[in-house]
């Protein structure tokens, strides 16, 4: 029995459809991998390497070349499209795309300034506060690749350096276990001690 996708070969299995087929997976037969690639992209081969070169269309506003699956969206969002709100760039006056103050990076470097080199009052993310105050292992195991940050009051809008504790995944389970904390609790216990007395006496 072959193959009801035309590649010749024998067929091994059966589906619903009572269609047979020579792979378990129907987009893996020969014939049907042919045939999805002269419908969904043209392939040609450039010395040993597969290079893919998917149909592009020509944007009616900025005329650039665009993939055929991005080419609607382009459209809708391209920037010199009239039919959307223009906003003009303040360092140079050239319109911007939907969203962005500014036209270029340049322009938002010289519009916005520098990044901002964060110091304690700035930090937000509770896993840069853990790790600015914390060293960057486990306090149980000295794992350092794999680490999480623990609120140790539970309240995860408290990320205040005490309140937090540098754990590697496994610990960090550990602890929020109901039956397993116990093994990790009295070191954890014991840490934040020692931290909280030298971060008052500083």
């Amino acid at each position: 029995m072959l193959c009801s996708y035309g590649c010749g070969r024998e067929a091994k299995y059966t589906f619903k459809n009572k269609k047979n087929c020579c792979s378990k997976i129907t987009a893996h037969c020969p014939a049907v991998k042919k045939k999805n690639s002269h419908s969904l992209k043209r392939a040609y081969k450039n010395g040993n390497k597969k290079v893919v070169i998917l149909p592009k269309r020509k944007c009616k506003f900025c005329s650039s070349m665009i993939t055929t699956n991005n080419f609607v969206r382009h459209e809708q969002a391209c920037k010199l499209n009239p039919e959307i709100k223009k906003i003009l760039c303040p360092i140079c006056g050239n319109p911007t795309n939907p969203g962005c103050t500014t036209c270029s990076r340049e322009c938002r470097l010289e519009f916005f300034g520098p990044p901002n080199i964060w110091d304690d009052s700035q930090l937000t993310y509770y896993r840069t506060i853990c790790f600015r105050h914390h060293e960057k292992k486990c306090i149980i195991c000295d794992e350092e690749n794999f680490l999480d940050a623990h609120h140790h009051d539970k309240n995860i809008e408290n990320n205040h350096p005490i309140n937090l504790v540098p754990l590697c995944i496994l610990h960090h389970k550990y602890i929020h276990h109901p039956k397993l904390k116990y093994i990790v609790k009295e070191c954890i216990e014991d840490y934040i001690d020692k931290f909280t007395k030298n971060w008052n006496s500083s």
